[in-house]
Protein backbone atom coordinates (compact mmCIF):
# COMPACT_ATOMS: atom_id res chain seq x y z
CA UNK A 1 0.00 0.00 0.00
CA UNK A 2 2.37 2.32 0.73
CA UNK A 3 4.17 1.70 -2.47
CA UNK A 4 1.37 3.13 -4.19
CA UNK A 5 1.81 6.71 -2.68
CA UNK A 6 5.29 6.59 -3.79
CA UNK A 7 4.00 5.53 -7.57
CA UNK A 8 1.77 8.57 -7.10
CA UNK A 9 4.12 10.79 -6.30
CA UNK A 10 6.48 9.86 -9.50
CA UNK A 11 3.24 10.78 -11.32
CA UNK A 12 2.83 13.82 -10.26
CA UNK A 13 6.00 14.67 -10.34
CA UNK A 14 6.01 13.59 -14.08
CA UNK A 15 2.72 15.90 -14.52
CA UNK A 16 4.67 18.86 -13.09
CA UNK A 17 8.25 18.26 -14.74
CA UNK A 18 5.87 18.83 -18.00
CA UNK A 19 4.86 21.97 -16.91
CA UNK A 20 8.76 22.60 -17.69
CA UNK A 21 8.09 22.37 -21.55
CA UNK A 22 6.42 26.30 -21.45
CA UNK A 23 7.87 27.55 -18.18
CA UNK A 24 11.22 27.38 -16.85
CA UNK A 25 11.66 25.94 -13.47
CA UNK A 26 13.54 29.14 -11.71
CA UNK A 27 13.10 31.36 -8.98
CA UNK A 28 12.30 33.95 -12.10
CA UNK A 29 9.10 32.56 -12.89
CA UNK A 30 7.84 31.14 -9.13
CA UNK A 31 4.99 33.74 -9.54
CA UNK A 32 3.75 32.33 -12.78
CA UNK A 33 0.49 30.33 -11.97
CA UNK A 34 -1.85 28.19 -13.89
CA UNK A 35 -4.97 26.10 -14.50
CA UNK A 36 -2.39 23.59 -14.64
CA UNK A 37 -0.03 24.30 -11.14
CA UNK A 38 -3.45 24.35 -9.65
CA UNK A 39 -4.82 20.80 -11.04
CA UNK A 40 -1.06 19.71 -9.92
CA UNK A 41 -1.29 21.72 -6.11
CA UNK A 42 -4.55 20.01 -5.21
CA UNK A 43 -3.86 16.75 -6.13
CA UNK A 44 -0.71 17.28 -4.21
CA UNK A 45 -2.32 18.92 -1.64
CA UNK A 46 -4.96 15.66 -1.04
CA UNK A 47 -2.55 12.94 -1.33
CA UNK A 48 -0.40 14.80 1.56
CA UNK A 49 -3.70 14.96 4.03
CA UNK A 50 -3.76 11.20 3.06
CA UNK A 51 -0.18 10.67 3.39
CA UNK A 52 -0.10 12.50 6.49
CA UNK A 53 -3.43 10.91 8.25
CA UNK A 54 -1.23 7.56 7.44
CA UNK A 55 1.43 8.22 8.48
CA UNK A 56 0.17 9.77 11.71
CA UNK A 57 -1.92 6.89 12.71
CA UNK A 58 1.48 4.31 11.66
CA UNK A 59 3.08 6.26 14.95
CA UNK A 60 0.00 6.97 17.18
CA UNK A 61 -2.85 4.17 16.31
CA UNK A 62 -4.42 5.00 19.20
CA UNK A 63 -5.58 8.18 17.71
CA UNK A 64 -7.65 9.06 14.98
CA UNK A 65 -6.96 11.71 12.17
CA UNK A 66 -9.43 10.54 9.69
CA UNK A 67 -10.32 14.90 10.07
CA UNK A 68 -6.95 16.25 11.71
CA UNK A 69 -5.78 19.26 10.42
CA UNK A 70 -2.37 20.17 9.38
CA UNK A 71 -1.69 21.74 12.94
CA UNK A 72 -2.40 18.01 14.68
CA UNK A 73 -0.51 16.63 12.15
CA UNK A 74 2.25 18.81 12.90
CA UNK A 75 2.17 18.58 16.34
CA UNK A 76 2.50 14.51 15.85
CA UNK A 77 5.30 14.44 13.08
CA UNK A 78 7.30 16.88 15.13
CA UNK A 79 7.30 15.47 18.69
CA UNK A 80 8.42 12.20 16.70
CA UNK A 81 10.84 13.89 14.47
CA UNK A 82 12.26 17.25 15.97
CA UNK A 83 14.29 18.20 12.96
CA UNK A 84 11.72 16.60 10.19
CA UNK A 85 11.60 20.48 9.42
CA UNK A 86 15.00 20.64 8.07
CA UNK A 87 14.94 18.25 5.32
CA UNK A 88 16.08 19.50 2.08
CA UNK A 89 15.21 18.40 -1.05
CA UNK A 90 16.96 19.84 -4.50
CA UNK A 91 16.31 20.01 -7.34
CA UNK A 92 20.20 19.76 -9.16
CA UNK A 93 19.43 20.28 -12.85
CA UNK A 94 18.28 23.79 -11.67
CA UNK A 95 20.35 24.36 -8.95
CA UNK A 96 17.38 24.92 -6.83
CA UNK A 97 17.34 23.45 -2.93
CA UNK A 98 14.27 23.93 -1.04
CA UNK A 99 12.88 23.15 2.53
CA UNK A 100 9.03 23.05 2.14
CA UNK A 101 8.61 22.22 6.30
CA UNK A 102 10.81 24.65 7.16
CA UNK A 103 7.89 26.78 8.70
CA UNK A 104 6.81 24.01 11.20
CA UNK A 105 9.69 25.24 13.10
CA UNK A 106 7.84 28.34 13.81
CA UNK A 107 4.69 26.41 14.32
CA UNK A 108 2.89 27.75 11.31
CA UNK A 109 1.97 26.04 8.31
CA UNK A 110 3.74 26.04 5.46
CA UNK A 111 2.56 28.86 2.35
CA UNK A 112 2.21 26.35 -0.07
CA UNK A 113 -0.13 24.58 2.29
CA UNK A 114 -1.99 27.66 2.76
CA UNK A 115 -2.04 28.02 -0.96
CA UNK A 116 -3.41 24.86 -1.18
CA UNK A 117 -6.35 25.32 1.18
CA UNK A 118 -7.37 28.88 -0.13
CA UNK A 119 -7.06 27.11 -4.01
CA UNK A 120 -9.07 23.97 -2.49
CA UNK A 121 -12.31 26.68 -0.68
CA UNK A 122 -12.19 30.04 -2.59
CA UNK A 123 -10.05 29.36 -6.69
CA UNK A 124 -11.54 32.08 -8.15
CA UNK A 125 -10.13 34.27 -5.79
CA UNK A 126 -6.83 32.72 -4.78
CA UNK A 127 -6.18 31.77 -8.27
CA UNK A 128 -2.51 33.49 -8.52
CA UNK A 129 -1.75 31.30 -5.48
CA UNK A 130 -1.88 28.36 -7.95
CA UNK A 131 1.79 29.14 -9.20
CA UNK A 132 5.55 27.63 -10.07
CA UNK A 133 6.30 28.51 -6.21
CA UNK A 134 3.63 27.11 -4.54
CA UNK A 135 3.31 23.70 -6.86
CA UNK A 136 6.67 22.98 -6.64
CA UNK A 137 7.45 23.39 -2.58
CA UNK A 138 4.05 21.24 -2.38
CA UNK A 139 5.47 18.66 -4.70
CA UNK A 140 8.64 18.70 -2.83
CA UNK A 141 6.59 18.11 0.93
CA UNK A 142 5.62 15.28 -0.81
CA UNK A 143 8.63 13.95 -1.29
CA UNK A 144 9.70 14.71 2.31
CA UNK A 145 7.24 13.23 3.55
CA UNK A 146 6.90 10.17 1.96
CA UNK A 147 10.85 9.29 2.55
CA UNK A 148 9.81 10.05 6.52
CA UNK A 149 6.76 7.75 5.67
CA UNK A 150 9.01 5.09 4.36
CA UNK A 151 11.43 5.25 6.36
CA UNK A 152 9.58 4.59 9.58
CA UNK A 153 6.79 2.30 8.17
CA UNK A 154 9.80 -0.02 6.18
CA UNK A 155 13.05 1.19 7.25
CA UNK A 156 13.98 1.89 3.44
CA UNK A 157 13.85 4.37 0.53
CA UNK A 158 12.19 3.73 -2.34
CA UNK A 159 13.76 2.15 -5.29
CA UNK A 160 12.57 3.99 -7.81
CA UNK A 161 14.31 7.33 -7.94
CA UNK A 162 12.43 10.34 -9.03
CA UNK A 163 13.42 12.28 -12.35
CA UNK A 164 13.38 15.76 -10.79
CA UNK A 165 14.02 15.79 -7.36
CA UNK A 166 17.21 14.12 -4.96
CA UNK A 167 18.19 14.47 -1.47
CA UNK A 168 21.14 13.37 0.09
CA UNK A 169 18.93 10.96 1.82
CA UNK A 170 19.10 9.19 -1.42
CA UNK A 171 21.76 6.39 -1.72
CA UNK A 172 24.17 6.92 -4.55
CA UNK A 173 23.44 3.83 -6.48
CA UNK A 174 20.93 1.34 -6.35
CA UNK A 175 22.37 -1.30 -4.39
CA UNK A 176 22.07 -5.03 -5.01
CA UNK A 177 20.59 -6.87 -1.76
CA UNK A 178 23.17 -8.92 0.23
CA UNK A 179 23.16 -12.65 -0.79
CA UNK A 180 21.86 -12.14 -4.30
CA UNK A 181 24.28 -11.24 -7.43
CA UNK A 182 23.98 -10.68 -10.80
CA UNK A 183 25.03 -13.28 -13.13
CA UNK A 184 28.47 -11.88 -13.44
CA UNK A 185 29.31 -11.49 -9.74
CA UNK A 186 28.58 -15.18 -8.87
CA UNK A 187 30.97 -16.52 -6.08
CA UNK A 188 31.97 -20.03 -6.70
Amino acid sequence: MIESHWTYFLALEEDFMNTGRYVEITPDNYKVYSIEYAKILQAVGAEIEIVCQRFCSCMEPSLNFRHASMEEYRQVITAHFPRFYQMDISIDSYKITLQPWLEWNNNLNPSWWEAYENIRYNRFVYYKEANLKNTLHALAALMGLLLYYFKKHKNEVPLVFPKLMDCSYFPSSMIIEEGRSLPDFVMN
